[in-house]
């Protein structure tokens, strides 16, 4: 069984299913979305992301949550999204690394765009660089510690947006995979900010081993 306890910060782990066939189809691609969580009221963050094998079967699944690291007055949705798409990454290069499982192309589903569009454009700053000049990024240490761990990564990863909260208007049966799964995450994000803020949670300061927010 992978070790899902890797994350950088305090985070839980549902597996729902057999694991097995997950692990048995990664050459064959799977798909991961994430989603964030945001209180203004309680300056207080959290997210999920979920991984399913076979996105025609979401009854099998790996159900990931964490609190968004960082200060209150630095908690915003921009860094839960960017929480979830960290974790999500780690998650599967934890699942990945320690079995020599390369060649593995994943889905990777977010309805923050404007998460995903600060995302490439710093990925292009660092391209043409060739070193880490995003410090005028705001939350640069989740920023940057989900592009260290991207490019660390095994996987072909394709980041692409889903629409959020499509099940406001169409029943959740009648969308497609990636956005069954955004309302999953939406719905396991908002659980488990409900839970920190219930149980009065400890939130780290920052995402270990990198540097404070900005």
């Amino acid at each position: 069984m992978p070790n899902f306890t890797k994350n950088g910060f305090p985070n839980d782990t549902t597996v729902l299913g057999d694991i097995h066939p997950i692990l048995q189809g990664l050459q064959q691609g799977v798909m991961i979305v994430s989603d964030g969580s945001y209180k203004e009221t309680l300056q207080l963050g959290s997210a999920a992301w979920i991984l399913v094998g076979n996105p025609s079967d979401l009854s099998i699944k790996v159900i990931e949550r964490a609190p968004t690291p960082g200060p209150p007055d630095q908690q915003n949705p921009h860094r839960s999204e960017l929480t979830g798409l960290r974790g999500a990454v780690v998650m599967m290069n934890g699942i990945c690394t320690p079995y020599t499982i390369d060649h593995v192309r994943i889905q990777c589903g977010c309805d923050g765009e404007g998460t995903i569009n600060t995302i490439t454009s710093y990925m292009q700053l660092e391209s043409n660089s060739g070193r880490h000049h995003g410090y005028n990024f705001k939350h640069f240490d989740l920023l940057s510690s989900f592009c260290r761990h991207l490019h660390k990564s095994p996987i072909k990863w394709e980041l692409g947006h889903v629409k959020g909260h499509q099940n406001d208007f169409i029943e959740l049966c009648d969308l497609d995979s990636m956005a069954q799964l955004n309302c999953m995450a939406d719905h396991h994000a908002k659980a488990k900010l409900r839970e920190l803020h219930l149980n009065d949670e400890d939130i780290p300061d920052i995402v270990p081993d990198e540097i404070p927010p900005v």
